[in-house]
């Protein structure tokens, strides 16, 4: 799950988010690659098809920084016992997905992970062990 946002990246896509600064800093330049190659920046040698395969990537890799960024902070935040914080940066993850994120199976997964643990929010489970049971059926058990 995105809550290994702590750790290294083992993916090697999206770096450890160490504070708000540093989350700001990377959507500002990711949104400005996608701005760039949206209106027809130019890439030596590439087609259409591969720019818009390119501005989808970098739209997928936003998406990741936000997920690292909120579900950490929302981990962070129901163990400070600040659990209305902690469902903000959940609702505010979501509605960035909605907005945002690009149709992929990819964000969608990101985005049921955001929902299920905003379910487990709700109900006063801990997020931080709520690792594998964001990856099973809701009927396993």
């Amino acid at each position: 799950t995105r809550m290994d946002a702590e750790a290294p990246d083992r993916t090697g896509t999206v770096p450890p988010i160490e504070d708000q600064v540093q989350f700001q800093n990377l959507q500002k330049a990711i949104n400005q690659l996608v701005d760039y190659f949206e209106r027809g920046g130019p890439i030596s040698g590439q087609r259409m098809e591969q720019r818009m395969a390119m501005v989808q990537q970098l739209k997928e890799r936003r998406a990741e920084v936000l997920a690292r960024f909120h579900m950490v902070q929302a981990n962070r935040s129901q163990e400070a016992g600040e659990n209305a914080e902690a469902r903000k940066h959940l609702s505010t993850l979501i509605e960035a997905l909605k907005m945002k994120g690009p149709n992929t199976e990819f964000v969608r997964e990101l985005y049921h992970e955001a929902e299920h643990m905003q379910m487990n929010l709700v109900r006063g489970a801990s997020l931080a062990s709520d690792e594998e049971a964001a990856s099973e059926p809701p009927d396993a058990a």
